[in-house]
């Protein structure tokens, strides 16, 4: 249980980075990816373990389709403009967070489903 918890702490901050190094307001990205993987990611997390398909292709695919969840919630920006691209953003952000999730977590994964 605690590389999981370690996991939930260490994964959101992947997009965070990847965010701030391009701009001043990285507080807030920190604050929004954290939100959004929690709000998305417990989840899917606690789905994925029910069913017991903890393998990292499905946290890729669940993670990939949480970050067009979110982008598809959050929309409002992009009525106009498309929401294509955004959502190809969001969707690689939440597979990046959700494979991080997945390798950190690692072998407590294997132990958790004997």
């Amino acid at each position: 249980m605690n590389r999981t918890i370690l996991a939930f702490l260490i994964a959101p901050a992947f997009p965070a980075i990847w965010m701030s190094a391009t701009d001043i307001l990285s507080f807030f990205y920190f604050g929004y990816s954290y939100i959004c993987s929690y709000v998305i990611g417990v989840p899917g997390f606690l789905l994925l373990r029910k069913f017991k398909i903890e393998f990292h292709w499905t946290y890729a695919l669940s993670g990939f389709l949480g970050g067009i969840i979110i982008i598809i919630l959050i929309n409002v920006n992009y009525i106009n403009s498309g929401i294509f691209l955004p959502a190809l953003v969001f969707g690689g952000f939440g597979l990046i967070v959700a494979l991080v999730f997945s390798l950190v977590r690692g072998s407590e994964r294997i132990r958790s489903s004997k």
